[in-house]
């Protein structure tokens, strides 16, 4: 199956547990993958992104991402870090649902990182 695939079936799963709403996506991906492909699938549950770069030579750079997000029509911010990416997409989900997806390479950052935000 392609990565088309994996994406519909997530956001079919974010449609049917949170029908009407929009989300914060916190996202990483690598530069090898059809980034078109997935915000084409995105865009419409889309708030806003926060994006990052994950610990992996492959990945894109949040910066680029977040470039191509904008060009895509969405808005989009670049985080320094996936520990401020993670807290600037709490920041900004304020009561709404936030997403963390995209590349396995930054899920256990994105966890250690969310467990010391409430924590902290």
């Amino acid at each position: 199956r392609g990565l088309g695939d994996v994406y519909k079936r997530q956001v079919q799963s974010l449609k049917d547990r949170f029908p009407r709403q929009k989300f914060v996506f916190l996202i990483s991906i690598m530069a090898d993958k059809d980034v078109d492909e997935m915000l084409a699938l995105l865009a419409p549950l889309a708030e806003r992104f926060v994006t990052v770069t994950a610990h992996n030579p492959r990945a894109m750079p949040a910066q680029t991402l977040a470039e191509h997000i904008r060009a895509y029509g969405c808005t989009a911010e670049a985080a320094d870090s996936i520990e401020a990416g993670v807290a600037r997409a709490e920041e900004l989900g304020g009561e709404g649902p936030v997403c963390a997806l995209g590349t396995l390479y930054f899920s256990g950052d994105v966890r250690k990182a969310f467990a010391e935000l409430v924590k902290g």
